[in-house]
C-alpha cells in the first residue's frame, strides 16, 4: 500500500465532508491523505464447502487496483505527559 499525504489545496481549504467546528481554535487538526494499492479477491478451493464458521480454504484469484482516502483528526499540540 502506498500511502501519500497530506493533501493539500482545494477550493474551501478542508477535506471534503470535514466538520464544520473550527479545529484549530480547540488545539487540533484535520489532514487528508490518499491510499493506493493492489486488493486481491480470494475465492474458495475446489471442494471447498463455505461452512457457516467461516473457517474456509481459499486461494487468491484476481486482483484489482484500489485508491481511496482517509481523514485523520488529532490533536495539533500534544498533551503533557503526566509520566515521572
Amino acid at each position: 500500500m502506498r500511502v501519500s499525504g497530506p493533501v493539500t489545496g482545494g477550493s474551501k481549504g478542508w477535506a471534503f465532508s470535514g466538520p464544520a467546528t473550527d479545529l484549530t481554535a480547540l488545539g487540533y487538526r484535520q489532514d487528508e491523505y490518499v491510499l493506493e494499492g493492489e486488493a486481491v479477491r480470494y475465492g474458495p478451493l475446489p471442494g471447498t464447502e463455505l461452512a457457516r464458521d467461516g473457517r474456509w480454504q481459499v486461494e487468491p484469484v484476481e486482483s484489482s487496483p484500489y485508491k481511496t482516502r482517509m481523514v485523520w483528526c488529532g490533536r495539533s499540540i500534544p498533551r503533557r505527559s503526566t509520566a515521572r
